[in-house]
């Protein structure tokens, strides 16, 4: 699921709708909030931060998510 050459910053969400940019927790990678799947690893951004914190969203904890999907 890696991207090539995708900007962020010039996607409508972060122009238009006020969606910010935040570090994906389980890759690192820049991501935007407001439940926004990150192109690099999927998760869906949904606040969710903590290694041991349960995201339903994604059904799994960060720690869970990122071990399951190297």
């Amino acid at each position: 699921m890696t991207s090539t050459s995708f900007d962020l910053r010039a996607t409508r969400e972060y122009l238009e709708l006020g969606y910010k940019i935040v570090k994906c927790p389980v890759c690192g990678k820049e991501t935007l909030d407001s439940y926004w799947i990150c192109r690099n690893c999927g998760w869906e951004y949904d606040g969710i931060t903590e290694e041991n914190e349960y995201s339903s969203c994604n059904k799994a904890t960060v720690a869970q998510y990122r071990k399951n999907n190297r």
